[in-house]
């Protein structure tokens, strides 16, 4: 599976959508993500930022991480950014992906 192949199952399984809204699901490996809440961005900038884990993407050495929000008004999810998971720092608030990130949910889904 890449990346590409990721966004289409995510985009038409149903079944998925809620679990890109639960909390740890997925934290065990059996199951084919793992969502969490990214902690740091909720407590510092009070924004609902979600990150995904694809577990079989990971098994073929594509660590990325894909961050997401919900739009309740239009009932649809945004990823907001993809970045590898080396190098990437969640709890750095100068981290450049992170500010991008904060910087296009604030002008692009102010509602949120």
């Amino acid at each position: 599976m890449k990346l590409a192949a990721l966004l289409q199952q995510l985009k038409a399984d149903p079944k998925l959508h809620e679990a890109l809204l639960t909390k740890d699901v997925g934290s065990i490996p059996a199951k084919p993500v793992s969502a969490k809440q990214w902690g740091s961005v909720q407590r510092v900038e009070h924004l609902p930022i979600w990150r995904l884990r694809a577990w079989e993407l990971e098994r073929n050495g594509l660590a990325y991480r894909l961050f997401y929000v919900y739009d309740y008004k239009r009932r649809t999810f945004a990823v907001i950014g993809i970045t590898p998971r080396d190098g990437f720092e969640y709890d750095d608030t100068q981290h450049p992906l992170r500010i991008r990130m904060v910087k296009c949910i604030r002008r692009d889904y102010p509602d949120i």
